[in-house]
């Protein structure tokens, strides 16, 4: 077999498709299923009940691997890049399973049959690829992404937020102590429950910095701003469900746990709201100005033609009231590439910026003075 890029072996029609990749995943998530099951029963025979428990399996790994994108194959553009994407499908296939089992009370079912089936599975997925890419090389696609890869720049990153750090963890404290009053009448603890406030503070801290929901300043639209909490708040649910599961705490009530994080959901987004209203109205003219609007005793220079196609496009984008990720969405790539494009230090292709632009329905013009 001659040497390719892993992600053109991947997407090759004559080879691996996205159905026949996902065909693949599910003989390997039952194989695991009922190695598992083997290991702890002797036999590959289902106990009564656990047939819930495979079809759960099934629903959470198809949505796991659809929000983690482990079914494309351009994802896999080689081994450390492929690892990612399991990586973070598995977790997400963790994630679910648990939260399932915690929410619908299915108490029942063994951790070592849950834990021990998404590690055999996520091991098998990693052994696949590892052996597949041995018979592969890496080599760059001629696309938009793989030219602006070529050269390493800083990303830059939307300013900490600590003000919303501090009015964050006083919501999820406020959120606690509502749901405790709507289930109890009063705002005073049942024994051990600080240790749930505590462990939820935890989680929020973690996850929370971990999705850098915080770097709100610089973030030029709420809808894309928002996704980073709404992902946090979903990853804290998924989370407590892994602990109370884990560590067998279903002596907290889950309306209580869970009722916490989707009240904080709420006020969050409403502090958001707010937020991004009130920095709309502050908002500046075009800090690119054009020939007409020089004034008198300032002086008009010619940028290199590199720059000035730049700042075409960040005009158009700004325009458009697109963020660089949402630039990045538009044009099929990555956030990094989409920043790197209104890098003015970045050496970009031109015909990279010409692409961009005739994507945002613009075309560039060259002339000679």
């Amino acid at each position: 077999m001659s040497k390719r890029d892993l992600s053109l072996y991947f997407s090759d029609g004559m080879r691996y498709t996205p159905l026949r990749l996902a065909v693949f995943d599910f003989l390997l998530l039952n194989i695991s299923f009922f190695i598992v099951n083997y290991t702890k029963q002797g036999s590959f025979d289902i106990p009564v009940g656990y047939d819930m428990l495979l079809f759960l399996f099934y629903v959470c790994w198809l949505v796991s691997g659809l929000v983690g994108k482990k079914f494309l194959p351009s994802r896999y553009q080689g081994l450390r890049a492929g690892s990612g994407v399991l990586l973070k499908s598995i977790l997400y296939l963790i994630y679910l399973i648990v939260f399932s089992v915690v929410i619908f009370g299915l108490s029942r079912y063994s951790r070592v049959q849950v834990f021990a089936t998404c590690i055999l599975f996520f091991g098998l997925e990693i052994l696949l690829l590892f052996v597949l890419s041995r018979h592969v090389s890496s080599v760059k696609d001629v696309d938009l992404e793989a030219d602006m890869d070529q050269e390493v720049t800083a990303l830059q990153k939307s300013t900490f937020s600590y003000r919303f750090l501090g009015l964050d963890l006083l919501l999820l404290v406020g959120a606690f102590f509502i749901v405790n009053f709507m289930k109890r009448g009063h705002l005073t603890l049942l024994p051990s429950y600080e240790f749930l406030l505590l462990t939820l503070i935890g989680l929020w801290f973690g996850v929370s910095l971990s999705t850098r929901k915080f770097n709100l300043i610089g973030q030029k639209n709420l809808y894309f701003a928002i996704w980073q909490w709404i992902k946090s708040g979903f990853l804290i649910m998924a989370v407590t469900g892994v602990l109370v599961f884990g560590l067998r705490m279903f002596q907290y009530s889950r309306f209580h746990g869970f009722g916490t994080i989707v009240l904080l959901m709420g006020l969050e987004l409403l502090a958001l709201l707010v937020y991004f209203s009130a920095r709309k109205e502050k908002r500046t003219d075009s800090d690119i100005e054009s020939v007409d609007q020089v004034r008198l005793g300032e002086i008009l220079i010619t940028p290199p033609a590199l720059v000035a196609a730049k700042a075409a496009l960040y005009i158009v984008t700004k325009e458009a009231g697109l963020s660089k990720t949402a630039l990045a969405l538009k044009l099929g790539v990555s956030e990094a590439v989409g920043r790197r494009l209104l890098n003015p230090r970045y050496q970009t292709k031109i015909i990279n910026i010409d692409k961009a632009l005739a994507a945002m329905g613009k075309r560039m013009v060259i002339g000679i003075a």
